[in-house]
């Protein structure tokens, strides 16, 4: 920053505790009369500050931004509860996908409708880490008697430090290899969408998955959690099914919902498909979101 004196800076925030590690460099913009950007990534749905202490250290690097960008309106609501104040400084955008990965989806509705009979083909596809994607409430949710008769195969894509966790709650739970199958991402989510009928995502915390908007881009009803930026693609009853919270019988429950309505997945996938190319186009968002960086500058 001393060396460049940039226009405008722009921290990329994983939570709202990683500003502490851009303190020192929050400060110099702030000597230098350099305007910053603070991008929020994911707020923990509960989040709060350890102590007063880090209050007293974050507070004042949010309220000074330029703007404070969210991803979800949750996430925002989430940081200004935690804070105790409102952001007049609080921009919500969007985890907007590429015109070539939509372009790529619209192949996948025509080539790859969602099936209505037959072998009901459910996607998850998240890290490895229950802790925030919840994997565990799903298989919970799935292990009870009314879906053990049913016709149904469900995949785990994902990735990260809990694979061997993952397929413990797989065999925990008594599912067979042939009903619940686990492994790593592929190169191509879009190709993997292609061969479900139905994406979950059950997720305790979130900012705006990439994976719900390219399955939802992809023509795919879906069933989520009232947590990050699921609700604003998961409209209930209109584009999917929302669990009315986090606990496995609540998912159980829009799962529930899901398969008494399954006559209608493929018309909810195409509202889903309506609200991603609406919303999340990012053809649509980056002019948008030039125009606010050259304004801030």
């Amino acid at each position: 920053i001393e060396k460049l004196r940039p226009d405008l800076v722009w921290f990329n925030l994983g939570g709202i505790s990683a500003a502490s590690m851009f303190a020192k460099a929050i400060r110099l913009c702030n000597k230098l009369a350099i305007p910053y950007w603070l991008n929020l990534q994911h707020a923990h749905e509960h989040f709060f500050f350890y102590d007063d202490q880090q209050y007293n250290q974050l507070a004042p690097l949010f309220a000074g931004a330029a703007r404070v960008m969210f991803v979800s309106k949750r996430n925002r609501l989430s940081l200004e509860r935690a804070l105790g104040q409102e952001l007049g400084n609080a921009w919500t955008g969007a985890n907007a996908i590429a015109r070539s990965t939509l372009d790529a989806a619209a192949k996948v509705i025509q080539d790859s409708p969602v099936r209505t009979d037959g072998t009901v083909r459910i996607l998850n596809l998240a890290r490895f880490e229950p802790t925030f994607k919840g994997q565990h409430l799903l298989l919970e949710a799935l292990s009870d008697a009314r879906w053990r008769e049913r016709d149904w195969r469900l995949q785990l894509l994902g990735g990260g430090y809990c694979r061997e966790s993952i397929q413990r709650l797989i065999q925990y739970f008594g599912f067979s290899d042939d009903r619940v199958q686990s492994a790593d991402f592929t190169s191509d989510p879009i190709r993997s969408v292609a061969q479900a009928d139905l994406y979950v995502m059950p997720s305790i915390s979130e900012g705006t998955p990439f994976a719900l908007t390219e399955a939802m881009a992809c023509g795919r009803p879906a069933v989520g959690t009232r947590v990050g930026g699921i609700p604003e693609l998961i409209i209930d009853g209109k584009t999917g099914w929302l669990a009315h919270s986090i606990e496995p019988d609540a998912i159980a429950g829009a799962l529930e919902r899901a398969w008494n309505d399954r006559h209608s997945w493929e018309r909810l996938g195409s509202h889903a498909r309506a609200n991603v190319e609406r919303n999340y186009d990012q053809d649509k968002f980056f002019p948008v979101l030039v125009k606010a960086m050259l304004e801030d500058i």
